[in-house]
């Protein structure tokens, strides 16, 4: 379940960095949209690895 933790602060810490999207940012600042879309596909490949680690936990074979 140490994985588990992990996974799930990190989720939780990527979740609270993306919420200055919430209020708007500026299109034409390529940095904005970088960092954007990277924190988006860490939190889409987070959770995708809680999902293959807790399906086999439950009995569930994919």
């Amino acid at each position: 379940m140490v994985v588990l933790d992990k996974l799930l602060n990190t989720l939780k810490e990527i979740t609270n960095n993306l919420n200055f999207v919430k209020n708007g940012y500026d299109l034409d600042n390529w940095k904005n949209q970088m960092a954007t879309l990277h924190g988006l596909q860490i939190q889409a490949q987070i959770f995708l690895d809680i999902i293959q680690r807790l399906l086999p936990n439950m009995g569930i074979i994919y």
